[in-house]
């Protein structure tokens, strides 16, 4: 909903509202005293970035030119992994050095920060005729075709990374003996530097290799790491195994995000970005539903192989992904078919029979 509400009315005040309802769920999380007081936060904490999350990769699109959308996510990626590697080490200390409720007070504050930051962020949805993605230039029957495939995309890999997450901690504690900090430390690296590192290099390499190739290779060569870290035998071997697969499937990220933005007309981008959201977490959600369920039923290391070949199987939606040529726009400015040179209308309709 928020995403296309952010097409027709601006991305903005759906942004910052988006920031502020993500900020009192974890101190209400801290006061809890037991599981039923957490369920109406844990809702509105999923709400909040319901709201938020498609208007960032919106904004980023709307800011940035054809030719640079996946570099351009590539960066943007990048500073929310940042948070993602400092994150999981400060909140395991903390509960270590506090207790299991202070890490929530320290995120009521970083939270009340991101509301300030987001307040600063211009209105974008002015800007997004710099960017003219090829299936602007012509026919865009196509848009139920892009929903689908990447919704499955979404979906199956999500089940895979959902049965995977929340269950690692109580892997690490269970198997290794671990205490809280060497658990966020297990994530911060194996999830978070892991993810960091190959952001920008994948922005750039999205464009050399194809988009769609590129997404393809990292979830093949990935999944088997996902399936490793169950048979662990001690806690450097599951972080290192951690490592791997997250570095190799999310160094796509950009390019995925920026080939779903090359299939969707530039006026709907905002509702793509909320159902790819929202299909991914439709996905994460099954597989969190699974992965305890898995645990007690078929052991300790069971979870995982079904984590990996869930990874796995999203690759054959994402082979029906067609990736179109560039389309020659000019790298700032519209550039409208009917200012096209006669070679370029011929180019674009070559590209639309390919689409097709």
């Amino acid at each position: 909903m928020s995403g296309a509400l952010s097409d027709k009315y601006g991305r903005r005040r759906l942004h910052i509202a988006g920031a502020a309802m993500a900020v009192l769920p974890p101190l209400m999380y801290s006061y809890a005293v037991n599981w039923t007081e957490l369920i109406p936060w844990v809702v509105l904490a999923g709400l909040a970035p319901g709201i938020y999350v498609p208007m960032r990769y919106s904004i980023v699109a709307d800011a940035s030119t054809s030719e640079g959308l996946a570099r351009a996510y590539g960066w943007a990626n990048t500073g929310l992994l940042a948070g993602f590697v400092l994150g999981p080490l400060i909140g395991g200390a903390v509960a270590d050095m506090f207790g299991i409720r202070a890490p929530f007070l320290l995120c009521f504050i970083f939270f009340l920060g991101n509301v300030a930051i987001t307040a600063t962020i211009r209105e974008t949805l002015k800007e997004r005729s710099k960017v003219t993605t090829p299936i602007d230039r012509f026919d865009t029957s196509g848009f139920s075709r892009t929903v689908l495939t990447f919704s499955m995309v979404n979906i199956v890999q999500g089940i895979g990374i959902g049965i995977f997450t929340p269950i690692s901690p109580i892997f690490a504690v269970v198997r290794f003996s671990v205490d809280m900090t060497m658990v966020g430390l297990m994530h911060a690296i194996g999830f978070g530097v892991a993810s960091l590192i190959v952001q920008v290099p994948g922005g750039k390499l999205a464009p050399l290799t194809g988009k769609r190739r590129m997404v393809l290779l990292t979830i093949l060569f990935s999944a088997p790491f996902f399936a490793m870290f169950g048979w662990s035998k001690t806690y450097i071997q599951a972080v290192v195994f951690m490592f791997i697969g997250y570095a190799i499937l999310n160094a796509s990220w950009p390019a995925f995000q920026a080939l779903m933005m090359d299939l969707t007309p530039s006026h709907k981008w905002g509702l793509m970005n909320g159902i790819s959201a929202a299909t991914w977490w439709f996905g994460s959600m099954i597989g969190a539903g699974l992965s305890g369920a898995l645990w007690e039923s078929f052991g300790i290391a069971a979870p995982y192989f079904f984590s990996a070949f869930g990874v796995v199987c999203s690759a054959v939606p994402a082979y029906f992904i067609r990736e179109p040529r560039s389309t020659s726009t000019a790298a700032e400015g519209h550039c409208s078919p009917a200012a096209s040179s006669p070679r370029q209308v011929r180019r674009d309709h070559e590209n639309r029979d390919e689409y097709e």
